[in-house]
């Protein structure tokens, strides 16, 4: 479509002038399982998945099913949403909550709300050419196939979870003027740009460029994917990610954090405890990784853990600093990131027989 009829100054190449899409796809919690099969082989679903408890997140999304929506064009997801509520409401299945995301504008598109280029790490699935880096089996995050260990994920779950996978779903509220107000505050005492320490916790530039290849180990890239570990075990802790903003953009003469604003963010993975829960906790979020006092991550580590973060609160953590090889620096900050609400559900295939 490009070539046919190009389009130098449409981000997308003019693609989206000549065709566009809508997707959709359901998701069911382990509460609306109950109610679709009750029977003995729903208690064989994995723990975490029963239990539906994201940790730290505010509210915990005490819903049957998550319905995700999307479209290339805003005409065409209100139309579907019309006719998914149309269809919901003949079969009395009631709205819970509903959480709208869009693409940033202009030159930010494709970026988050702090700025920074998001989903540009995807794991590369063996067997495509997918995503990056060391390729990892597709057992990892489809139910069914052969994991890193050689081993059938979910073998001991029902039929109908073949071909599935599990999904975690977290609202990220991001505290922008917080970060960029901390960013300034941190320059300023250490004689750089805000942007240079931004980057120093991030681990890449805005437009996406890492800072050094592989990451620094202290970095949130380089804590949420620990590449310096051994593939048996760093590959084993990987989730494909999904995140779209929500939220007006910030603007840098708000004086503080009013709006709400942060990340939609999915992920999809065949083992919840292992991948989600492990990188968020254990990678992200525990005081002693990547090494003893090192603190949680500078960029969506929490004050408390496990339990709600508090924005007015100060953690401490270290960073790298690229300036000057070899240097760290020890950061005093604030949250900027806190989880709102959370759940698990299991994403079936297209032609699971769940629903027989």
């Amino acid at each position: 479509m490009r070539e046919r009829a190009p389009h130098p100054t449409e981000s997308d190449g003019g693609a989206l002038l000549h065709v566009s899409a809508t997707w959709v796809n359901v998701a069911v919690s382990f509460a609306g399982l109950h109610l679709i099969r009750p029977d003995a082989q729903v208690a064989r679903l994995p723990h975490a998945f029963r239990q539906n408890h994201v940790p730290g997140a505010a509210i915990q999304a005490d819903a049957h099913a998550l319905l995700c929506v999307a479209a290339d064009q805003r005409v065409d997801l209100e139309s579907e949403l019309h006719r998914q509520r149309e269809h919901m409401s003949s079969i009395s299945v009631h709205e819970v909550m509903t959480l709208y995301g869009d693409t940033l504008p202009g030159a930010s598109r494709g970026h988050e709300h702090f700025g920074f280029k998001d989903a540009i790490s995807q794991p590369r699935i063996a067997g495509t050419d997918w995503g990056c880096g060391q390729p990892v089996a597709s057992g990892e995050f489809v139910l069914g196939y052969r994991d890193q260990s050689g081993q059938i994920s979910g073998a001991d779950l029902p039929d109908w979870a073949q071909n599935g996978s599990f999904l975690a779903f977290l609202q990220l509220q991001q505290h922008v003027a917080t970060f960029w107000s901390s960013m300034r505050q941190q320059a300023q005492q250490l004689g750089v740009q805000p942007d240079e320490v931004a980057a120093w916790i991030v681990g890449r530039t805005q437009d996406g460029t890492l800072l050094a290849n592989p990451p620094s180990r202290l970095s949130h890239t380089g804590r949420a994917y620990a590449r310096w570990l051994p593939p048996s075990e760093s590959l084993r802790h990987r989730i494909l990610r999904r995140g779209i903003p929500y939220g007006p953009p910030w603007s840098a003469d708000e004086p503080d954090d009013t709006h709400d604003r942060g990340l939609l963010f999915v992920t999809y993975q065949a083992d919840l405890e292992r991948q989600f829960e492990h990188v968020w906790t254990q990678l992200l979020n525990s005081a002693d990784f990547p090494s003893p006092a090192s603190g949680r991550d500078a960029l969506v580590g929490q004050l408390n853990w496990p339990g709600q973060a508090t924005p007015g609160g100060v953690r401490r953590t270290v960073v790298s600093r690229t300036d000057r090889a070899g240097r760290a620096a020890n950061f005093s900050l604030p949250t900027f990131v806190t989880p709102r609400t959370g759940g698990y559900f299991f994403a079936p295939s297209i032609n699971s027989t769940l629903l027989e």
